[in-house]
C-alpha cells in the first residue's frame, strides 16, 4: 500500500480548514448579533433571582460527584477546544482550533486510505466492509438491494471500558 502524500494531505487540510474558518467567522458574527439582541431583550425582561436559588446552585455543584453527570458533559468539537483552551492559557482559542480540527481531519484520512488508527487506552478506529443485502421498505413491503459499503468501526479500548463500567455502576 502506498503511503499517502503528506504535504499534499496537509495543503489540502489547510485548504479545507480556511474555508471552515471563514465559514465560521461569519456564522460567529451572525450569533453575535442575534446573542446582542438577545442580550438587550434579556436586560428589559430580567428579574432579580433569589440568593436563596444562588445558594442552592453553589451547594448542587460543591456536592458533585467526582465524575460528571451525563447531562453536564457536551462531547463536541467546542467542547474539546474550551477544554484544551482552560488547560493550556498560553495559545489562542483559533490555535487550539486548527489543532483539534487538523487530528480530526488526519484521523479521517487515515481512515479514507484504508488505515487503522489506534489510541492506547481509549480505542481503535478502522473500517469495515457491509456486504450486499436485501432490505425493506417498511411502508410497502417492497424488497430492496442494498449495495456492499464500507463503514467506519470503533473499538473501545479495555481501560475506556473499565472507566465506562465504573461510571456506570457509581449511577446505579
Amino acid at each position: 500500500m502506498a503511503l499517502p502524500d503528506w504535504n499534499k494531505s496537509l495543503e489540502q487540510n489547510d485548504e479545507v480548514l480556511l474555508e471552515e474558518e471563514q465559514r465560521e467567522e461569519v456564522a460567529a458574527e451572525e450569533a453575535i448579533e442575534e446573542a446582542e439582541v438577545e442580550a438587550e431583550l434579556e436586560v428589559e425582561a430580567v428579574t432579580i433571582s433569589s440568593t436563596i436559588e444562588w445558594e442552592a446552585e453553589q451547594e448542587a455543584q460543591d456536592n458533585a460527584s467526582k465524575y460528571p453527570r451525563k447531562q453536564d458533559l457536551d462531547p463536541t468539537q467546542l467542547y474539546l477546544i474550551q477544554v484544551l483552551g482552560s488547560q493550556f492559557p498560553n495559545m489562542s482559542f483559533k490555535e487550539i482550533e486548527r489543532a483539534v480540527k487538523a487530528v480530526f481531519m488526519q484521523m479521517a484520512l487515515a481512515l479514507e486510505h484504508g488505515q487503522r488508527i489506534e489510541i492506547r487506552g481509549f480505542g481503535s478506529f478502522s473500517i469495515r466492509y457491509r456486504a450486499p443485502r436485501l432490505a425493506r421498505n417498511p411502508k410497502t413491503g417492497e424488497q430492496l438491494k442494498k449495495e456492499g459499503k464500507f463503514a467506519p468501526y470503533f473499538r473501545a479500548g479495555k481501560e475506556l471500558r473499565d472507566r465506562v463500567n465504573l461510571i456506570t455502576q457509581e449511577e446505579s
